[in-house]
């Protein structure tokens, strides 16, 4: 770091003062990676960030937001989603409280009262999975959810992924950028999620997916299953986001971030 001619790029990907902090309960931690995530931040020579909203949550000012899907092009589809006959609804992620995952059986229960032909698919495990199938068992909702757990194999994983309609971001605050929202955007599936983390830049309403505020479970609960409702009556719109998807997923590929970080570091070294 000392080195005059060593040039220092710091990319932060993750907010992991905050999620250290929550896992570990631990304030001195916390205060610990605060300290070294602002002292790496200042004696950097060029700061990046893979979520605007880290940016303003740490008030950080010299940064560049770069948006990454961690997605090589051979696994972004090149044909759109189009709706069928019946729905999957996939969620993708850790079963904890920040995700809200409690909140998707009672959305597929109430979908499956109104008479739409809709399944639930896991993608993902944690602390809240016995609670999670006991809603699904106390619902009688069985025979409707595919859980897979997660998914090491990314051909496997993404070849699953293509094979979904709506993506469910049901998360509670304190998101930085969802990697599972670049990599379904390159699948052509629409997002339904609530407004944490980049999900608010990333998702324009009606064009990209919708976003919902963040509220009680139970209006959450609501909000999703209206707008999957307003994709299955309308399947022409659900048609175009899936093509909007598509094109916005292109744009991030792991090729395109490489080439970019090539001419950055470029640039800084000249």
């Amino acid at each position: 770091i000392f080195v005059r001619k060593v040039k220092l790029v710091n990319y932060i990907i993750g907010d992991f003062p905050a999620r250290n902090y929550q896992k570990n309960k631990n304030m001195l931690l916390k205060l610990a990676l605060m300290f070294f995530q602002k002292l790496t931040y200042f004696l950097s020579d060029e700061n990046w960030c893979i979520s605007r909203k880290i940016v303003e949550k740490y008030n950080f000012h010299k940064i560049k937001i770069i948006y990454n899907s961690g997605m090589k092009k051979e696994f972004i589809r090149d044909d759109y989603q189009v709706m069928k006959t019946e729905i999957n609804l996939c969620f993708v992620g850790r079963l904890e409280k920040d995700k809200r995952p409690l909140i998707l059986p009672e959305i597929l229960n109430e979908l499956i009262l109104k008479n739409y032909k809709v399944k639930l698919i896991i993608i993902g495990d944690g602390p809240l999975k016995e609670q999670f199938f006991q809603k699904i068992k106390r619902l009688r909702l069985d025979g409707f959810l595919n859980f897979y757990g997660w998914i090491k194999d990314r051909e496997k994983y993404f070849k699953i992924l293509y094979e979904q309609n709506i993506l469910l971001l049901p998360s509670i605050e304190g998101e930085g950028l969802p990697l599972v929202l670049t990599e379904a955007l390159g699948q052509g599936l629409v997002v339904v999620a609530t407004k944490s983390g980049d999900t608010e830049y990333i998702i324009k309403e009606g064009i990209n997916g919708f976003l919902i505020d963040l509220e009680k479970d139970e209006i959450v609960v609501n909000k999703f299953v209206e707008k999957i409702e307003f994709l299955i009556q309308h399947p022409e719109i659900y048609e175009e986001i899936s093509k909007n998807n598509i094109e916005k997923a292109k744009k991030w590929t792991i090729e395109k971030f490489v080439r970019l970080q090539k001419e950055e570091i470029l640039k800084l070294i000249k």
